[in-house]
């Protein structure tokens, strides 16, 4: 079994109840999704495809695996999980429901979590700058422009929900084909009740050059 295989059958044995590894079994168990493929992976979790068993609407279910974490960890990726909950505005990635996969010896310690989001099915603006780069192929301004305000726009949407997303980069702009943007990974995002002035706004955190 491969790393991909062996992925997908850990999540669908954790979320047994929602998920499946194809669409046959899907439909024969009822379940609400079955996954199609890995999207990819990185510290903070995997990234996989799946389609809704009843629609075949497609969405990207981000796993994340809590056990040997940090408590540090722990903390962000459940916070991402109760941000995203707090936004719904067309350029945020949305999180329309998640899964949490709890110890049977104790239903406070989270082992795994999953949030079903919606699929940017156009990759990232990081990579779209590479691949433009390699043909020399630059943004024309009303394209730039675009990207822009709907980035600006979705900040202005995380900042009247009192919350500071504190990772801004090309690789958390996820792209659609249909022109639209969706800001993601709000592993950083913090809540704050008054104002940034508070400690929220002095801590130091992000991506190398990025900040």
């Amino acid at each position: 079994m491969s790393s991909s295989d062996a992925m997908i059958s850990r999540v669908c044995k954790a979320f047994s109840g929602a998920f499946a590894k194809d669409e046959a079994t899907a439909r024969e168990q009822g379940k609400k999704y079955w996954i199609k493929r890995i999207l990819g992976s990185g510290a903070t979790g995997t990234v996989l495809c799946a389609k809704r068993t009843s629609d075949g609407e497609t969405f990207a279910v981000k796993a994340v695996d809590l056990e040997g974490m940090s408590e540090g960890d722990r903390n962000r990726a459940q916070a991402e999980v109760h941000c995203l909950m707090n936004c719904d505005f067309f350029s945020i990635l949305k999180c329309h429901e998640d899964f949490a996969k709890s110890d049977p010896q104790n239903e406070e310690n989270v082992l795994m979590i999953a949030l079903v989001l919606d699929y940017a099915n156009a990759g990232d603006l990081r990579q779209e700058i590479k691949s433009r780069a390699k043909t020399s192929r630059s943004f024309r301004e009303h394209e730039a422009g675009l990207l822009f305000i709907q980035v600006l726009l979705a900040l202005h949407h995380v900042h009247s929900r009192h919350m500071i997303h504190r990772d801004i980069k090309s690789a958390n702009i996820l792209l659609c084909s249909n022109g639209l943007v969706k800001l993601g990974d709000f592993g950083f995002t913090k809540m704050y009740s008054a104002t940034v002035s508070d400690d929220v706004g002095k801590t130091f955190c992000g991506t190398p050059y990025y900040v």
